[in-house]
């Protein structure tokens, strides 16, 4: 296939299905190598596993659905057509599960009504509904049972759990395994823009943002559910996480967040603090944004009373939390420089800390001595990061040493007879 071809979306059937087993289905691809009980299938993540440069999330729906025909929709889905008998490189019917799970994820194409079998025809421009839909949960059980034969061969296949169909028993598998819908991800995807790429990336300060109310009152069922459980997963230290469907879906918008054109640098800040004056006992504060955060063009400067009474300035909101708190956590740089900025503490560096008099950071067990400044504030001696791990995590931070979420997958192994792997000779952890 061509350069142009491939540009402009039109990708073959075999291509298509080739880059969705990558991105769903493989350990070693993007979504990881934990169990598949999901199928983000919304037009946004079909967009993302085309691998097509610069196409929207609306042209990726039109483009994979334009490239199925009635006719091999219809053998499929009813259960006229069958698996392979022998195992292939790739499932060669993938796509069409795929298919069924943006029945339920879009908002566009597939009209307003919630009956599976129309709104596959209003997707696809059919005259009338879609009636032979007999096959598709026994398709996605022969999916399930591919993969598990190509585990067991030692390729490297995530194992497929398929919710309960419910009464469903014709459909219920696609209609439960495809999470978000189109409106549960952009529901989340507005609460995310209010919320700093920091926090974003930070699951425990995540956790604690959208428990806010200002935030959870935003939230679809679908999706406070699945934050329920990725929050009492995240409280119980567990770590393997990464394949979870709130992550894996807050991953996804990150993604987006991330390419939209000036967003990251509009987002950057830092506020440096120098101590000056014959006892170090003046401080003078410099708030670095969006460009000028990489430009070193400060935007405002003045003393710490300042900054923390101005009206003149929008502040970023962890800035603006640290200050109503009256503790700051700086870093060491260079220049006898100390530094907040929009990333997470460094745990490599010496910190201190700039409290408020009366702030829990003054009454709480650190082994430093405090020192006066100016307007009533106290410094702290030079700290180790790991040392304000309880401080940071009662303000509502997430600790210095906190655990990135991980994932499992094998690499390599020795292969003992058919379909046998035994002393496996590596594994990674994919963090």
């Amino acid at each position: 296939m061509s350069a142009t071809q491939v540009s402009s979306g039109a990708l073959s059937a075999a291509e298509w299905e080739r880059r969705l087993v990558i991105h769903y289905l493989r350990s070693d691809g993007p979504s990881g190598g934990a169990p598949l009980s999901f199928l983000d299938a919304t037009p946004a993540e079909i967009a993302t596993a085309s691998k097509i440069d610069g196409i929207g999330d609306l042209e990726a729906q039109e483009a994979f659905v334009t490239h199925f025909g009635r006719s091999s929709i219809e053998g499929w889905l009813s259960g006229d057509y069958r698996p392979p008998a022998h195992d292939a490189d790739d499932p060669t019917y993938f796509r069409f599960l795929v298919l069924s799970c943006l029945v339920s994820a879009t908002d566009t194409g597939a009209g307003s009504t919630q009956n599976f079998r129309i709104r596959l025809g209003e997707l696809l421009g059919a005259d009338g509904p879609f009636n032979s839909v007999d096959g598709v949960n026994k398709l996605w059980r022969s999916l399930a049972r591919w993969c598990d034969r190509k585990r067991a061969a030692g390729e490297p296949f995530r194992r497929i759990v398929l919710p309960h169909p419910g009464h469903a028993t014709l459909i219920g598998h696609a209609v439960r395994i495809a999470f978000p819908s189109w409106r549960d991800r952009s529901a989340l995807t507005q609460v995310l823009r209010r919320i700093s790429p920091a926090t974003r990336r930070a699951p425990e300060r995540l956790v604690q943002e959208l428990a806010r109310s200002n935030h959870s009152h935003l939230l679809p069922n679908a999706v406070a559910t699945a934050l329920a459980d990725f929050t009492a997963s995240v409280r119980a230290r567990r770590r393997m996480l990464l394949g979870h469907r709130f992550w894996r879906l807050v991953q996804s918008i990150e993604a987006r967040l991330a390419e939209q054109e000036d967003e990251p640098r509009n987002q950057r800040w830092r506020l440096d603090v120098r101590f000056g004056g014959y006892e170090q006992d003046e401080i003078t504060l410099a708030l670095f944004r969006g460009r000028a955060a990489l430009d070193e063009e400060a935007v405002w400067e003045g003393s710490v009373q300042q900054l923390a009474a101005s009206r003149a300035l929008t502040l970023p909101a962890e800035l603006a939390d640290a200050l109503r708190q009256g503790v700051l956590m700086l870093s060491e740089g260079p220049g006898a420089t100390w530094s907040m900025e929009d990333s997470d503490l460094p745990v490599d560096r010496a910190i201190v800390v700039l409290a408020r008099a009366g702030s829990l950071a003054v009454s709480w067990p650190l082994e430093t001595k405090w020192r006066s400044l100016e307007g009533g504030w106290l410094v702290s001696g030079k700290l180790d990061p790991h040392s304000v791990t309880g401080l940071r995590r009662r303000l509502g931070l997430a600790p210095a040493t906190g655990c990135p979420l991980v994932d499992l997958s094998f690499a390599d192994g020795v292969k003992t007879g058919h379909s046998t792997w035994l002393g496996r000779s590596a594994f990674r952890l994919i963090v």
